[in-house]
């Protein structure tokens, strides 16, 4: 089941919120896993680790709703000068699916 997330800057995240995908370094070594809820402490350490953006699970809300034709529309938009023959089509569909199972608005 995917959650409403949000990109939160390290400089406004505050102990409580909860991650709602793993922090990897840049060598791509998970620092924290999905559903840690950080701490002070950890807050500090991603700041060591360069790390600038967080996912957030935004609670106390409905997760928004993603519309469907619009996600594929804007991706057919993106996608409008590839040829078929490639891998552009598998592409596509990929990132049609991980859009709306995260719930990336278009």
């Amino acid at each position: 089941m995917s959650t409403a997330h949000q990109l939160v800057s390290l400089e406004t995240a505050t102990a409580g919120m909860t991650l709602s995908d793993d922090i990897l370094d840049q060598q791509g070594k998970v620092l924290l896993s999905q559903g840690t809820v950080l701490t002070a402490s950890t807050i500090a350490a991603l700041g060591r680790h360069d790390i600038a953006l967080l996912p957030i699970i935004i609670s106390g809300g409905p997760a928004a709703v993603i519309d469907e034709a619009a996600v594929t529309a804007r991706l057919d938009y993106l996608f409008r000068g590839s040829d078929a023959a490639t891998a552009n089509p598998i592409l596509h569909d990929h990132i049609a699916a991980f859009r709306l199972e995260r719930g990336v608005a278009p």
